[in-house]
């Protein structure tokens, strides 16, 4: 997995890339959880160029969008392909996340 990151006044836009697997989302985790911590409190991933992402990984973004929630944020998936969404669908975190 590779990631870009920008920001924009208290936003965070993530652009991933490739397979996102529990050992990238950890480290990915630990560097938005930090940047939440610092007045980031809405996390943009764009999902479009994302090929796999695992359950440990998924419940990665929980935790992220739990954190950002403490300070009154949220997290948006922005174009996940449709075998992505399919897996926020069977593991119903279409209905936690805001998918655009």
């Amino acid at each position: 997995m590779t990631y870009k990151l920008t920001f924009n006044g208290d936003n965070i836009y993530l652009r991933l890339k490739g397979n996102i697997t529990v050992l990238q989302a950890k480290k990915l985790k630990q560097e938005l959880f930090d940047l939440v911590g610092h007045g980031k409190y809405f996390v943009h991933i764009d999902m479009t160029q994302v090929d796999f992402i695992d359950g440990l990984a998924l419940g990665a973004l929980v935790s992220i969008l739990k954190r950002t929630q403490e300070y009154g944020g949220n997290v948006f998936i922005i174009k996940p392909r449709n075998f992505i969404q399919e897996i926020f669908r069977l593991t119903r975190l279409n209905e936690v996340f805001e998918i655009q």
